[in-house]
């Protein structure tokens, strides 16, 4: 709940220092990103892969070419895949909404964009509603299309109350309203129309407010308003547009609360997929540091300063998101940490402060130390050096899986599985996180296979079998 509450950032131009989105604006976990206005060039491509698509899916009988909509649709996929490098958006940590301005291509693709957009990873696609309604009189058919898909990842962008009014049917087809305002000069106007908009609400819908205007005067007021939607428990948030590290992070961090007279936050510092590194605390100045950098900083109460995590030891973390726990007083740091010759966030050079991981991560570690580490005699060793003995393992023990029958012995082969496909995963560089990364990218798709075996797959294991029987 906390997160769907906080501040976040609204992009519809790029960051004129880089040229690109930094990640480091999408604090708590969540960014909106308008294509059409940032990447036009590969937007335009998109648009045209959907509609080429939806051609040739709809086709039927002799003309259906099965081979042309597989093709057609990786590529799609691949083009939003280089969007996102562009953007340097991480779908499988970020919780992105993305603003479809045109609904006559929404109503063209027969929805394919959206379904494309949401199968790569988007949390969210906004429809935003024309000024003009001449622009489009395709709601019919854009209700239809939003009918058979899941309500929980859609929104409806309106450009004021009055457009909620005209078409406030549409509600009924999605999670998220978003309006635009800007009359920060009058907090009364504010909460009138938090009320207005509350009344049209159905069951369930979320609320954002998309802010313009970004200069130290409003970004007071709008710390201020967002602090208070926290403290009053109402379902509505605040969208920064174009904002700079400076006044997120205000914004940001006038939604904490803190009862130490230091006015520091607690701060647990986490990987990716949820293991406490450490705690440590942060301040308002530190939480701003960290995303004017991308990187951990936090402040070091011995030394009564910031603390960038890493410039003295070379242990340096990545900052993925920063989060605030259900009461308001606690910080939470996603990151990944960095270090050689393994990274360590304490000082005893452990991973965590609480001593090595344990479980599969700790596996993990070991099989690392094993590839850069020659041990005479090690196991692991000689699978490293021998891709023959390696697959015909993995093979043997996935076969061992399969005809496990009661809950211990089950438990031994998996164990033995995974052990395989850790080396297997190590020798190439590939971690527990990068795994974890495509499962959460995997979750995100509503499209589904079927899933059925391939039997030339299945062949290739009984020949690898029958290799080791002999």
């Amino acid at each position: 709940m906390s997160s769907n509450l906080t501040p976040y950032a609204n992009f519809t131009k790029l960051v004129a220092s880089s040229k690109t989105i930094s990640p480091l604006y999408t604090i708590g976990g969540r960014a909106r990103i308008n294509p059409s206005k940032l990447a036009e060039e590969y937007y335009d491509d998109i648009i045209k892969t959907c509609k080429e698509y939806h051609k040739h899916n709809t086709q039927s009988g002799e003309n259906k070419d099965k081979y042309k909509i597989k093709e057609t649709k990786k590529e799609c996929q691949s083009i939003i895949t280089n969007l996102f490098t562009y953007l340097q958006l991480e779908t499988t940590i970020i919780d992105a909404e993305f603003v479809l301005s045109d609904i006559d291509i929404i109503v063209d693709t027969d929805g394919e964009i959206i379904v494309q957009l949401l199968d790569a990873g988007i949390y969210q696609i906004i429809i935003d509603i024309p000024t003009t309604t001449t622009e489009s009189n395709n709601y019919d058919e854009l209700k239809n299309i939003l009918e058979k898909l899941p309500r929980n990842r859609l929104g409806i962008h309106y450009p004021s109350l009055e457009y909620i009014y005209e078409h406030q049917d549409l509600l009924t087809y999605v999670e998220k309203i978003s309006v635009s305002y800007n009359r920060l000069d009058d907090c009364n106007i504010f909460w009138d129309l938090i009320k207005d908009i509350q009344d049209c609400m159905t069951s369930g819908n979320t609320l954002t407010l998309c802010l313009e205007s970004n200069s130290d005067d409003t970004i007071d007021v709008a710390s201020s308003l967002a602090s208070d939607l926290f403290k009053k428990k109402i379902n509505a948030s605040l969208a920064l547009t174009n904002p700079t590290w400076k006044h997120l992070g205000e914004c940001y961090a006038a939604c904490i609360k803190c009862e130490r007279k230091d006015g520091l936050f607690t701060t647990v510092v986490c990987t990716r997929d949820g293991h406490a590194l450490g705690l440590v605390y942060s301040s308002k100045e530190s939480i701003m540091k960290s995303l004017e950098t991308g990187r951990g900083v936090y402040y070091s109460r011995s030394r009564q300063s910031l603390w960038k995590k890493g410039d003295t030891s070379g242990h340096y973390q990545s900052l993925h998101r920063i989060d605030i726990d259900c009461d308001r007083d606690a910080v939470l740091f996603t990151v990944t940490q960095h270090g050689s010759p393994t990274p360590a966030f304490c000082h005893l050079n452990t991973l965590s402060c609480w001593g090595e991981l344990r479980g599969i991560h700790h596996l993990q570690r070991t099989l690392q130390s094993r590839l850069h580490n020659n041990e005479p005699g090690s196991y692991t060793q000689r699978l490293f050096n021998d891709d023959e003995l390696l697959k015909q393992k993995l093979v043997e023990e996935s076969l061992e899986l399969i005809e496990a029958k009661n809950k211990q012995h089950v438990a031994e082969e998996l164990a033995d599985v995974m052990y395989f496909a850790l080396v297997k995963a190590t020798k190439h560089g590939v971690t527990m996180e990068d795994a974890l990364r495509e499962l959460e990218k995997r979750s995100k798709k509503i499209t589904r296979r079927k899933g059925d075996s391939k039997q030339e797959r299945i062949e290739e294991g009984k020949q690898v079998l029958e290799s080791i029987g002999k």
